[in-house]
C-alpha cells in the first residue's frame, strides 16, 4: 500500500522530503550553527596535549599529578588552541568539575 506524501513544513505542499523544492534550504545549511561544533583534528589534540602534559607536571587546581590537558577558555567559547596562552594541566577530577561548569554555562546560553 503506498504511503501518503509528506507535506512541506512551510507551505503544506505535498512533497517527498521535509520541504518542497521552493523551500529547500541551501546545501550545507545548518539550522542552528554553534561554536561548540568547532572540532580539532586528532593531530591538533595530540600536539596540544604533548605541549602541556610532561613528566612531573601538576594540576593547576589541586596539585595532584596532571593527566589532562585543558583549554583555559574552551574552544566553544572562543578560546584558541594555543597551548602557551590557553592551555593548562589538570587532574581528571578537577577537569570533570570544570567541564560540568562549562556545560551548565552552555545550557544557560541556549535558553
Amino acid at each position: 500500500m503506498p504511503r501518503a506524501p509528506k507535506l512541506c513544513a512551510r507551505c503544506s505542499t505535498p512533497t517527498r522530503g521535509t520541504y518542497c523544492d521552493a523551500h529547500k534550504p541551501a546545501p550545507g545549511w545548518v539550522s542552528h550553527p554553534s561554536p561548540s561544533r568547532v572540532q580539532l583534528t586528532r593531530a591538533e589534540r595530540h600536539a596540544f596535549r604533548a605541549a602541556i602534559i610532561r613528566p612531573g607536571v601538576r594540576c593547576v587546581d589541586c596539585g595532584q599529578p596532571a593527566t589532562v590537558a585543558d583549554h583555559v577558555i574552551p574552544i566553544a567559547e572562543g578560546g584558541s588552541n594555543d597551548p602557551i596562552t590557553n592551555g593548562q594541566p589538570m587532574c581528571e577530577p578537577c577537569h570533570n568539575i570544570k567541564t560540568q561548569a562549562e556545560a551548565q554555562r552552555a545550557q544557560a546560553r541556549r535558553r
